[in-house]
């Protein structure tokens, strides 16, 4: 998280206002990505599915034993390396180098030397442990085309969205998760605990995977490289990017001493 983005959000905090960050992101990533922020912003995970508290998983929700192998099936059907993320935090996945998507997969785990990955040689391998998420890999195009067999062969035991390549930087992705591992469920329990009503909470979302946090929240808020679906939701709209630290720049607009902040003009619809 850049410096003025971080300066913005403990000014936030200073001033009693709470602060959160609902990722997609597996622990692994989200202690990568997010480990300077302030020890007190609470970090949710894997769209819900669990919390990160001083770094460590908690109220973690698993898949469905027998909706998890259905969507892995189908994938397999369709020739798509599925990946696994179990209860022992290591990600699994299925070694065929003669499926199209083997490549793409082998990518990320180069890049995320952070996450530890193995390799699998079976489908019962592949499951062996408690599963939190399964993902796929691959072009937006095949992914949107994977989303309705997937989904149709887990039902409502499981939560399927997807994260498309104009967010994630050229990689595409379909998420299988727990029923309740969603943004928008996540984000109210939060608010419940808190004691917030969702009219006060602010939420900023760019990919499909926020649009239900989008529905719910009271201030729903579109960064500026957002999809279509997800400014279409929005109550604002950032100015900037995320690169360009929309976020920070936004919130910066309304603290009441803005001195501080390089003047950020005013967000529209």
């Amino acid at each position: 998280v850049p410096e003025f983005t971080q300066g913005v959000l403990e000014s936030l905090l200073s001033n009693g206002v709470a602060v959160a960050v609902l990722t997609g992101q597996n622990p692994h990533s989200a202690r990568h990505f997010l480990g300077t922020l302030h020890p007190s912003i609470r970090v949710v995970v894997q769209n819900g599915s669990g919390t990160l508290k001083n770094g460590a998983i908690e109220e973690r929700l698993f898949l469905d034993p027998t909706a998890a192998r259905a969507a892995v099936e189908v994938l397999v059907r369709h020739q798509v390396v599925p990946l696994v993320y179990g209860e022992d935090d290591i990600t699994r996945y299925l070694d065929c180098p003669e499926f199209p998507s083997h490549e793409a997969v082998l990518k990320v785990v180069k890049k995320r030397t952070w996450q530890p990955f193995q390799a699998a040689k079976s489908v019962e391998d592949l499951l062996r442990v408690p599963m939190v998420q399964i993902t796929a890999v691959e072009s937006a195009a095949r992914v949107r085309e994977l989303h309705p067999h997937v989904g149709s062969a887990v039902g409502e035991a499981a939560y399927v969205v997807l994260t498309p390549s104009s967010v994630m930087g050229g990689l595409s992705f379909l998420e299988v998760n727990h029923p309740e591992a969603s943004k928008g469920i996540a984000l109210q329990k939060l608010a419940y605990r808190l004691g917030i009503p969702m009219s006060a909470v602010m939420y900023f979302g760019d990919s499909l995977n926020d649009l239900p946090a989008m529905e719910v929240a009271g201030m729903p808020v579109a960064v500026g490289n957002a999809l279509p679906e997800v400014k279409a939701k929005a109550w604002r709209v950032c100015e900037r990017t995320n690169d360009e630290e929309g976020v920070g720049h936004f919130l910066a607009s309304l603290l009441p001493s803005p001195k501080e902040c390089p003047d950020e003009g005013s967000s529209s619809l």
